[in-house]
């Protein structure tokens, strides 16, 4: 979540526009089964 945040953190115009360009140079797929919150309880 830590990109998340870098990305949710940038300075915007008023237009809620990036002041600087916002570059994702890589992106990796884990393929792990998603838990459902129902079978947690």
């Amino acid at each position: 979540m830590d990109v998340v945040d870098r990305i949710a953190n940038v300075k915007t115009s008023r237009n809620d526009k990036p002041l600087e360009n916002v570059v994702i140079e890589s992106v990796e797929v884990i393929d792990e089964p998603i838990i459902e919150v129902s079978k947690i309880k």
